[in-house]
């Protein structure tokens, strides 16, 4: 059974506090070569990456999602 629940937002979409800390490594450059999004690197998405990401894949190794969760939850920067 579905319930429609009453809510009240606090701010409108979109509006939320955002502080950009530093560039996204992410974000391609002029300089330099963009880095392999590490979840393109999970097992279970091989199948579906074009293939020049299949082939960087192939050359970083893969990995498992609970691998990725946890350097996101050290903080490791690559995650």
């Amino acid at each position: 059974m579905n319930s429609i629940v009453p809510c009240r937002m606090r701010s409108a979409p979109g509006t939320w506090p955002y502080q950009k800390v530093h560039p996204s490594r992410y974000v391609p450059r002029e300089a330099s070569e963009t880095p392999l999004a590490e979840w393109k690197r999970f097992d279970l998405l091989q199948d579906v990456l074009p293939a020049h990401d299949a082939a960087k894949v192939q050359a970083a190794g893969t990995i498992g999602i609970e691998e990725w969760i946890d350097k996101v939850k050290s903080g490791d920067p690559t995650a």
